[in-house]
Formats: structure tokens, C-alpha cells, sequence
């Protein structure tokens, strides 16, 4: 970086020009509800002025590009005494200082518009924030890496000079700073080579298993519920009879399913594609994406846990997704968030102990007695009974009595349920599994445990049962992992172990 540039974030600085277009789609989704409203209100009226229509979508159009323009003249950052200061603010001016003590992540992604010009779009997020303190949309990459030295490695620096000045005492040595720059080095080169990069074999596998059919199915499902108000004065379903004859319904569930799996699928693709992991000192540091590649940064010391997941459609194929619990990595509501997207279960044990040492995967489980298996069953299956009656009785034709495969799939998942629920204590890890068509296994450092409760339902205290909870930081949230049905005298033991923090 050319010392100008290093000089120039002392001073108040300005987004890229670029940016201006950013302000404009952030304004329209900000007025899109009054645009809707407008579109309603005219275009599908019976008649048209389009005078006055091409006058107000202008009016529109001046509109966001003036308030874009304007935010862009508004909007300044710089570093301030080791903190990040931004102003913005077109009729409110706001100031925000971020120090460095607050910062919990220092991430950048590049889009389509970014490259051409070398920029890059930075978030900082901070401890206990829902969504990203600080957005420059458009910076340039040399100046969103010196923020990211300014605001995380000094603290990074500080917390490790307390373990090398320990090191040097129980050595009896003392520092040497011209020996110690070739050692340092060698480390970050050693660093450098702990990387792993998802075969595009793997990242096919990933993408046409992953959930994400389930988020497209429910944009479809908005869209085909305002088919009828859009297309007024065309009978869609009733082409879709005549065209389809009979079974027009399963035809129509075939093809909506199929497009959903395949948008799907590129759409999963191309977040995840090129996916690169790689520990260089003390981070993990992550870059992925095609149309927009995302840098994101994960400290070691702020991974709570190792979350493993195992769906029905992987698991025959040997496969697993590698998941974290982090203080600011992951979802705000407490989900999880991407390590790596799949790999060889047989290969897990030698990737954490490359990526994530701290991590040990159990070589020995604790089930669940069979005599919680009646507890299992009870309430999936009974409520799946309870929800087929009214099928079997209104369904003409015996259609209705395919609903008796609820009671059965129900059955199936409380017995998957049953048979992989499990825990493992080790030296200072506790294990837990759980999950019916979906394994899960949580990895949980003792120390990193929030709280942990165990609790006991009027139907488990007969039968001497009770459930385990525990609870970890996780972005804004707080991440859930739990047994249920164990022995009251199991549960009681985890607790205590637990209990007796060293």
C-alpha cells in the first residue's frame, strides 16, 4: 500500500463513486411498498393515463437518484484513535465510533460491480449486534485490509503477547527481535499451506442436497398465490386441467418441485462455489462465491463449537457438513454458521484436528435406554393420528387414506430419533448427538457452555427420564443443543460434571 494511502484514512474519506448506484437500490427497496401501491392503483386500473404514469415513474426515477447521490455526499468514515468513525445521514446526521475492543468480525465480499474498479464491500459486526455495525459498500481493497489491521490485529497481538511471554519464562530465554522475524516467517508459510478447497465433485453434492429448496418453494408459493390477481381474465388452472387431464395437480407439484430444486441448485453454486478455507495464525479465514466472492474472517478464540450435520440424503453417501458456534459468525437467531460444506466423514477427524484443534471427535458414545423409546414415539405419533382423521373422512375417492403415511413417517422419526440421541464426556469436551432425518452432533469445549439445565415432563417423571440443555453465544442469539429422554441419573451426571468448572 502506498503511503498516501495509508495517510488517507486520518481524514474523513468518501465511498467509491460506485456506491451512488448502492444508495439507489437500497432507496427503491426502501419505497418499493409505495411503488407497489402506485402500480395497483394504475396500471392494472381499466384505463391509463400514460402521461401522468411516464410522469410519475420519472418522478420516481429523480427521486432515487437524488437521495442516492445525496446519502453518497453524507456518508464519510475514518480511523480515529483506533476506532473505526462513520458519519451519514442526509437529514439526521449520525456518528458511530467502533473501537477495536467491540469488534467481533472484519468481513469483505467483492460483487460485480466491485472488481472492475478493485473494490470491495466491508461490514464490521460487534459483540452482540443483530446485523453489521458499520457498511461501506464500496471501498478500496488496500484500505478495507488496513482497517482490518487497525481494528483487529493489535487486539489479536495483545492477547497472544501474554502466552509468548509465558513461553519465554518457562524457557528461560528471552526474545530476540532479529531472531524472531525469520521464525515468524516460517509460521505464517506454515500457515499458509493449511488450506482446503472443496472439489467441484463435492460442491455438486452439496448444492443438489442442500435445504435451500424449501426457501425457494416458499418465494414460489408467494408468487403463485397472486397468479389469479395478476393474470385477470385467464384461467391458468383451468389450462393446466385441460392440458394435464386428470392428475393435472401432481403434474403441476412435479414440475413447481423440480424448478425449485434446480433454482436451488445454481443458486447454491454460486454462493458457494471456489469454496477456500485456510488457518493463517490465529484465524480462519474463508473466501467463496462466484458473481460475489465474500472474504470473511473467523478468529480461533471466538469458536464456541464444532457443529457436524448429517441430512438423510448425505448420510448414505458418507458425508457431512462442517458447521461453528461463534460469538460473531452465523446466524443472529442463533443458527450456526458455515466451516467448510461437505466432506468424507471418515475425513473429519483429520480435518479439525488441521483447522480446529480444540475440537475432538468422540471415539466412544452414551445412549439413550430403551425404556425412553415409549417417550420417543408418544406425541409425534399420536398428534399424526389426530391430524389424518380429518383427511380419511372428507378426501373422496379413498385419496384420503394415503394420510395413514403420516402416522408411519412420524413413527420412523422418533425411532431415527431414539437410536442416534447420545453424549460423550471428554477430558474437557462434551458431545452431544441428536436429530431424526437430520444427525446432528455438537462439539462443546467445557468452558465455552453458557448454562445448562435439566428438565423433567409429567411423562418422564414415571419412567425416571428427564432432558439435558445447554446453551452458547451465537451472533446475537444464543445456539441450543440438547438430550432428550436420558436417564434422570445420566442427566444428573453431565450436570455435575458441568457444575465442577475447573
Amino acid at each position: 500500500m502506498k503511503r498516501s494511502d495509508e495517510q488517507s484514512l486520518q481524514q474523513l474519506r468518501r465511498l467509491h463513486p460506485i456506491s451512488i448506484l448502492f444508495f439507489i437500490v437500497k432507496s427503491a427497496k426502501d419505497l418499493v411498498y409505495p411503488l407497489i401501491a402506485f402500480l395497483v392503483t394504475t396500471v392494472f386500473r381499466g384505463e391509463v393515463n400514460f402521461v401522468w404514469l411516464v410522469a410519475m415513474i420519472t418522478f420516481f426515477a429523480v427521486l432515487l437518484i437524488v437521495m442516492g447521490l445525496l446519502q453518497w455526499l453524507r456518508f464519510g468514515y475514518m480511523i480515529e484513535n483506533g476506532a473505526l468513525k462513520v458519519e451519514h445521514g442526509v437529514w439526521v446526521r449520525k456518528k458511530i465510533w467502533i473501537s477495536r475492543d467491540r469488534v467481533q468480525s472484519v468481513d469483505t465480499s467483492a460483487g460485480l460491480f466491485h472488481r472492475p474498479f478493485g473494490l470491495v464491500k466491508l461490514q464490521v459486526e460487534t459483540a452482540g449486534g443483530k446485523k453489521p455495525e458499520a457498511i461501506l459498500s464500496a471501498i478500496a481493497a488496500g484500505q478495507a485490509e488496513q482497517i482490518r489491521a487497525e481494528l483487529v490485529l493489535p487486539r489479536m497481538a495483545a492477547a497472544q503477547k501474554p502466552a509468548n511471554e509465558m513461553d519465554e519464562r518457562l524457557n528461560g530465554q528471552t526474545a530476540d527481535p532479529a531472531a524472531e522475524t525469520p521464525a515468524a516467517h516460517k509460521l505464517e508459510a506454515a500457515a499458509d499451506q493449511v488450506r482446503s478447497v472443496i472439489p467441484l465433485k463435492d460442491l455438486l453434492v452439496y448444492s443438489s442436497t442442500s435445504g435451500q429448496i424449501g426457501i425457494v418453494l416458499a418465494v414460489f408459493g408467494t408468487v403463485f398465490s397472486q397468479l389469479d390477481k395478476l393474470l385477470k381474465g385467464i384461467d391458468l388452472w383451468g389450462f393446466m386441467q385441460r392440458f394435464f387431464g386428470p392428475t393435472w395437480g401432481i403434474w403441476v407439484a412435479v414440475i413447481v418441485l423440480l424448478l425449485a430444486w434446480v433454482t436451488a441448485f445454481i443458486a447454491t453454486v454460486m454462493t458457494e462455489y471456489n469454496y477456500t478455507l485456510t488457518l493463517k495464525d490465529d484465524k480462519l479465514v474463508i473466501e467463496k462465491g462466484l458473481l460475489e466472492r465474500k472474504h470473511i474472517t473467523i478468529a480461533l478464540e471466538r469458536i464456541q463449537a464444532v457443529h457436524l450435520v448429517e441430512n438423510i440424503l448425505r448420510r448414505p453417501f458418507g458425508y457431512v457438513c462442517i458447521r461453528v458456534v461463534t460469538a460473531g459468525y452465523g446466524g443472529k437467531d442463533g443458527k450456526t454458521g458455515l466451516l467448510f460444506p461437505v466432506i468424507k466423514t471418515s475425513e473429519v477427524e483429520a480435518f479439525l484436528s488441521r483447522f480446529v484443534p480444540q475440537a475432538i471427535t468422540p471415539a466412544k458414545w452414551h445412549t439413550i435406554e430403551r425404556r425412553a423409546l415409549r417417550n420417543y414415539l408418544l406425541i409425534p405419533v399420536t398428534v399424526s393420528l389426530l391430524v389424518i382423521i380429518a383427511p380419511i373422512v372428507f378426501i373422496p375417492d379413498h385419496w384420503g387414506w394415503l394420510s395413514l403415511l403420516l402416522p408411519l413417517i412420524a413413527a420412523w422419526w422418533s425411532v431415527l430419533r431414539f437410536r442416534q440421541a447420545g453424549w460423550s464426556l471428554d477430558d474437557n469436551q462434551l458431545a452431544v448427538r441428536m436429530g431424526g432425518f437430520t444427525r446432528q452432533t455438537a462439539l462443546m469445549p467445557k468452558q465455552r457452555i453458557q448454562w445448562h439445565q435439566v428438565t423433567q415432563s409429567p411423562f418422564q417423571v414415571r419412567r425416571r427420564l428427564a432432558t439435558f440443555r445447554v446453551a452458547l453465544a451465537s451472533g446475537g442469539a444464543q445456539a441450543h443443543f440438547y438430550i432428550r429422554h436420558a436417564g434422570v441419573q445420566a442427566a444428573q451426571q453431565i450436570s455435575a460434571w458441568l457444575s465442577a468448572r475447573k
